[in-house]
């Protein structure tokens, strides 16, 4: 779900888990990145 809603932030790693990016966030990614935290259905995601 993260991957769909900010595809510049997360990927889908082989397992099939998501996985963010290392580093700092994007500026143009930062709302999406904020909507999938907010949406993660299993809490996984949160803000450094």
């Amino acid at each position: 779900m993260c991957e769909g809603t900010c595809p510049a932030v997360f990927t889908i790693t082989d397992e099939g888990t998501a996985k963010a990016i290392d580093g700092e966030v994007p500026a143009e990614a930062e709302a999406s990145a904020a909507e999938a935290m907010d949406g993660c259905p299993v809490g996984a995601i949160e803000q450094a």
